[in-house]
């Protein structure tokens, strides 16, 4: 294994070279070192860059490399000032990547939340049931439409909306659906329907958060009517 570290990276197999792994299984594929090291791009006489990068990583959490000043990285061996301030931009700019996609990334944590996700739907003509799925965070994965129109959505079996959250790997869902007649109270197919999906999320150990009844001014809550 030390020899191995020891080679020139273009010296080790393809199948070892960081950069061919990425080439070949993309980047979720490779490990953190594999990942650093190709940040680092290059190692020095002494050693290549795989051995550097595996060494950085013994002395620091990957969670705390963001962190690392340039004072930090010049005190490693084998990164220079130059390599040490491109690292530290690298991060920055990953950090503010992150912080902009968390600010996007919508948190489906209330009722009033929910309600907005679904304004499209409460001047609909035809009925629309409507599958929202979250994370275990609350974090929504994905919004689809399931069926359109009275009948179709008579004719929705729990299947249909339980296999978008095995796609989507969630863990809660919230059913809705509309009432162009501006009708509040559930009716007894809206009851059996929340049963089934219900019985089946329960089975396959997913959270049923709610179904909601919407029209153009109000809202019915199987979870706040204590209904499921």
């Amino acid at each position: 294994m030390r020899e191995r570290y020891l080679k020139k990276v273009k010296e080790l197999p393809k199948s070892l070279r960081p950069r061919e792994k990425l080439k070949t299984s993309g980047a979720k594929k490779l490990s953190d070192v594999d990942l650093l090291a190709i940040m680092l791009a290059k190692g020095t006489k002494r050693e290549n860059v795989i051995k550097i990068a595996s060494r950085i990583l013994h002395k620091y959490k990957i969670k705390e490399l963001i962190n690392l000043s340039l004072k930090d990285w010049n005190e490693i061996s084998g990164i220079g000032e130059t390599k040490a301030i491109q690292l530290i931009a690298n991060f920055e700019m990953g950090r503010r990547i992150f912080e902009e996609v968390k600010e996007e990334t919508p948190l489906i944590n209330s009722t009033e939340k929910i309600l907005k996700l679904l304004n499209g739907i409460r001047n609909a003509r035809r009925e629309h049931l409507i599958g929202i799925y979250l994370d275990g965070q609350n974090i929504l994965l994905r919004q689809e439409t399931l069926a359109i129109g009275r009948s179709n959505i008579s004719y929705v079996h729990p299947k249909d909306i339980i296999q978008p959250a095995m796609i989507y790997d969630a863990t809660s869902i919230i059913i809705a659906h509309n009432h162009p007649s501006g009708k509040l109270e559930p009716s007894e197919e809206d009851i059996k329907l929340t049963q089934k999906i219900k019985k089946a999320t329960d089975f396959l150990d997913l959270y049923l958060i709610d179904h909601l009844i919407i029209t153009k001014e109000n809202y019915y809550s199987f979870r706040e009517n204590s209904r499921i």
